[in-house]
């Protein structure tokens, strides 16, 4: 019986080293999980900022897109009042408002156009 009980009291501490290992190597790989979650952080927040960058440059493109359809579509009207102006026998008061047409298409091509190149540091 007595060596029964050293056998006993040799696996008890083999079990309880076990334990104490067990909790060690827990640690560390809680240390390593912790050190990885901050890394994970960062370029969670590297990710956001580069998404929010390229959400404004996409508004700005939006916008950029929007302002040179709207100038299109006025130098296209303007052509399109040239084109009748060329071709066709008005009466005084249709070619009056052609011309009339023709000037308020050129006044607000000349305003958004005067607009972009005022916010540019830059002139085309």
């Amino acid at each position: 019986m007595i060596f029964f009980g050293g056998i006993n009291a040799l696996f008890t501490a083999f079990a309880f080293a076990g334990v104490i290992f067990t909790i060690l190597l827990q640690r560390k790989e809680l240390k390593y999980q912790r050190y990885e979650l901050e890394l994970t952080r960062g370029e969670l927040k590297r990710s956001a900022d580069a998404q929010t960058k390229t959400e404004m440059s996409l508004a700005k493109q939006t916008e950029a897109i929007d302002k040179t359809l709207k100038i299109n579509v006025l130098n296209d009207l303007v052509k399109i009042v040239d084109a009748k102006l060329r071709v066709g026998q008005f009466t005084a008061s249709e070619l009056a408002d052609l011309k009339n047409k023709k000037e308020v298409y050129l006044s607000k091509l000349e305003e958004m156009l005067s607009d972009e190149i005022g916010k540019d540091s830059y002139v085309i």
